[in-house]
């Protein structure tokens, strides 16, 4: 299990990058559970501040105060392996999206420390 520690923005960031991707059935729900995890519940939802559609029908969305949204997110290690794998894998990555992989990468990749045989 890999937890990750989530502002506001590194959250909406993850459900724009997450939102559209077209993959393999079995990496989509993998990384649907992601998504899952990391969305905002129904409750934060009701507290976002949205801005009107501009022209292409996009709205900002703004937390109502500085701690809002943060969260630690619980992510399975296989799902976190196809995240992994798709965010490398890409073969291009937006600037945009440079602050939250280089946050998420390292705490994605961490190996869970297991305890050696006879307390050692």
């Amino acid at each position: 299990m890999k937890n990750l520690n989530l502002t506001f923005p590194q959250r909406v960031a993850i459900m724009n990058y997450l939102s559209p991707i077209d993959a393999p059935l079995g990496e989509l729900r993998a990384l649907g559970r992601v998504l899952d995890a990391v969305r905002f519940t129904d409750h934060e939802q009701q507290e976002l501040k949205l801005s009107p559609p501009n022209a292409e029908g996009k709205q900002a969305v703004t937390a109502p105060r500085p701690s809002f949204g943060e969260l630690c997110a619980q992510i399975e290690d296989a799902d976190a392996a196809v995240w992994v794998a798709e965010i490398e894998g890409r073969p291009k990555q937006s600037m945009a999206n440079l602050a939250w992989i280089d946050h998420v990468l390292p705490q994605l990749k961490a190996t869970s420390a297991t305890p050696k045989k006879g307390g050692k």
